[in-house]
């Protein structure tokens, strides 16, 4: 299993603290991306980013196979209910489905409000699933998590909205 103990939380959090500018519809995927490539890069090489291949349908992967998605939201864990608010687990826009195909083995639970994660196995993500016109959504309960950290004191970065501003503007 992941030693989470040696993940470097303060600059995870810092990046999504720094990349907090990139919240708008045009950059959120991007924010995403910079906040998940952070987690591997600081998880002392425990885990392998592999978001970018999107037929894959999760984002890490451990040295022994282990499929990670990640779910980063501010204000997912509220102490006034005994669960995370809610999760999209799948967007199909028209083309329903009634089942979500297993891929992946456990869900880091990310809530950049809070500085705080946990995790989930698939079992405990998919118990309270919920088909939506548009989507399928979950609330995971507190006692199917284990977790990780919490109030994590982010590291002070740079504003990333503004450096990928400038890049734009240097090569358009």
């Amino acid at each position: 299993m992941i030693n989470f103990e040696s993940f470097n939380w303060s600059e995870i959090f810092g990046t999504a603290v720094a990349s907090e500018g990139m919240k708008r519809a045009q950059a959120r995927g991007l924010r995403t991306e910079v906040i998940e490539l952070s987690i591997a890069k600081h998880s002392d090489g425990q885990l392998t980013y592999v978001g970018m291949n999107d037929t894959l349908g999760h984002d890490f992967v451990t040295k022994d196979g282990q499929r990670w998605e990640c779910k980063c939201k501010e204000g997912m864990f509220n102490k006034k209910v005994p669960n995370t608010s809610d999760i999209i687990l799948k967007n199909y826009a028209g083309n329903r489905i009634e089942k979500l195909e297993q891929k992946f083995d456990y869900m880091l639970l990310v809530d950049t409000k809070t500085m705080s994660v946990a995790y989930a196995p698939y079992d405990a993500v998919v118990k309270t699933m919920k088909v939506n016109d548009a989507n399928i959504v979950t609330r995971i309960h507190y006692n199917d998590m284990e977790w990780v950290c919490q109030n994590i004191l982010p590291k002070k970065k740079d504003d990333f909205s503004k450096a990928l501003q400038k890049l734009i503007e240097e090569i358009v």
